[in-house]
């Protein structure tokens, strides 16, 4: 991987005028490769900055530099995302709290085979939606797997394309969309699942130790399930990642704010 005390003099010459007082620069891990010209990208901690360096030293004006800032930021922002994602969608209790709780559903069914007509309904719904989060699940890790095998590649090489940028960002979206319909299932069947739990409750009795068992097993699980009361504003922010298919990098809502931090005069 590429490293500031790794960078060639000439480039280390062509960033020093554009390194201010207090500011820790940095460089990207590889050198992109759009068009047939290769680039450093650089930012300015503690701010948002962002300079884009050709490989042979020379600092191309912002015209002609925003494209490349979009590009590289773009492919930046899909690694931050696999990294975040790993964390928070995979490496979570997600997955292994659906596996159980699949698993408590069957086993109500062995148990309690009595219910009325409208509550084998919803129970049936319950069931389906932890199939289709779980299935969504898969897609997820798929999508996930697959930026960070781009990744490995790039820091390997020490070379990012902008094919790799487009497969990156489809992988991204990808992903969002995964997430958006796992968490879009859980708000579409709150009701019979609310319904399904509510029922089980009413049958807690001394002469009902099942009911009892399968009421206290659920219990545990009602906290992390999505309901719309708390969680309509985080969906809407996943509804507007997902749909935009078609958006170009520079029609993204924080284009022109990316572009604002883009040092190249």
């Amino acid at each position: 991987m590429i490293r500031m005390h790794h960078l060639p003099a000439h480039i280390k010459q062509a960033l020093q005028p554009y390194w201010k007082d207090g500011e820790t620069p940095d460089v990207f891990p590889s050198i992109f490769r759009i068009g047939e010209k290769d680039y450093y990208f650089f930012t300015f901690a503690p701010t948002e900055e962002q300079l884009i360096i050709e490989r042979t030293g020379r600092v191309p004006p912002f015209d002609e530099a925003k494209r490349i800032d979009l590009i590289t930021t773009d492919f930046n922002h899909s690694i931050e995302t696999a990294h975040l994602a790993a964390v928070k969608w995979v490496k979570g209790p997600l997955e292994e709290n659906y596996k159980k709780l699949k698993r408590i559903l069957h086993q109500a069914e062995q148990q309690l085979t009595s219910y009325p007509t409208s509550i084998q309904s919803d129970f049936k719904v319950f069931q389906q939606s932890v199939d289709e989060i779980l299935a969504e699940q898969n897609h997820v890790k798929e999508h996930l797997n697959k930026i960070i095998e781009i990744w490995d590649v790039a820091k390997e090489s020490e070379l990012v394309t902008e094919s790799d940028q487009i497969q990156a960002r489809m992988h991204r979206k990808e992903m969002a969309r995964a997430v958006y319909r796992q968490n879009n299932q859980q708000l579409l069947t709150e009701q019979e699942r609310m319904r399904f739990i509510q029922y089980i409750k009413s049958k807690r009795s001394l002469i009902n130790p099942s009911a009892i068992a399968l009421s206290m097993k659920l219990k545990s699980y009602e906290k992390y399930m999505l309901n719309k009361k708390y969680h309509e504003v985080g969906m809407e922010e996943l509804k507007q990642i997902v749909s935009q298919d078609h958006v170009t990098l520079a029609e993204e809502p924080k284009a022109s704010d990316i572009l604002t931090h883009l040092r190249n005069p």
